[in-house]
């Protein structure tokens, strides 16, 4: 063996003579599992707090707030329909002379007479106050140049001042029961069912109201804007046109 062999031989012994020494050294210190742990996970041990069981505090129910409700209105009374049916009477050409007196107020009314020959309906509103309605049947003129079977007074009449009220806002409806007066069968072709009022022309004292119409067989039936004097009975077609 020469010299450089041997240099190198004694270099490898002094080698691993320093190793056994390191690992003898390493051996001798005692190892803390707990320090050979990850360090994040000991950080994460040492901070995790004591937590409580926490109860839930209950929360009140909270009911709705009742909702107060609208006071009922009253129903507006509605307008009376006249429902005079046609009535069976004997054709006498007489009629009662009995005078009707109704009293009524803003609610309107209907008032009939008790033959049932002649109605008015009153609607709601129009009179603000306490108001007497006369129906005042009369006899039958008898010179008119018209064909006349009934006649009557209509007049309306403030209870509390006892003025007439000679002109409605509203109309009132006007119906005439003709079954058991006049005979329709006898009727001509060019006659009908009509409502006429008092004229003051001594000439033409009576005019057919134009706007009244026959709304069941024998029923004649008319708007009015003012009470006055009233007649019905029949009329040529030919007066019309």
């Amino acid at each position: 063996m020469n010299s450089r062999q041997m240099w190198n031989l004694m270099r490898v012994v002094v080698a691993l003579s320093l190793a056994v020494q390191s690992l003898v050294s390493f051996a001798a210190i005692p190892i803390n599992a707990k320090s050979a742990a990850p360090i994040e996970a000991q950080q994460a041990e040492l901070f995790v707090p004591s937590v409580s069981t926490l109860q839930p505090t209950p929360l009140a129910t909270l009911l709705p707030t009742p909702v107060p409700t609208a006071a009922a209105f009253a129903s507006p009374l509605p307008t009376p329909q006249p429902t005079l049916a046609p009535t069976p009477l004997p054709v006498t050409g007489t009629l009662s002379l009995t005078v009707t007196q109704a009293l009524v107020d803003v609610r309107g009314a209907r008032v009939t007479t008790a033959d049932q020959h002649v109605q008015l309906d009153v609607p709601p509103g129009l009179f603000q106050r306490s108001t007497r309605l006369n129906i005042t049947p009369r006899a039958a003129a008898t010179n008119a140049s018209v064909d006349l079977k009934m006649q009557f007074d209509l007049t309306a009449q403030d209870v509390a001042s006892n003025t007439l009220i000679s002109a409605f806002t509203q109309p009132v409806t006007l119906t005439v029961n003709l079954n058991g007066v006049i005979d329709r069968s006898q009727l001509k072709p060019t006659q009908h069912l009509a409502l006429f009022y008092k004229t003051d022309n001594p000439d033409a004292p009576w005019s057919e109201l134009l706007d009244a119409r026959e709304v069941a067989p024998g029923i004649v039936q008319a708007p009015l804007a003012h009470f006055s004097t009233y007649a019905a009975g029949t009329s040529s077609n030919e007066s019309l046109g």
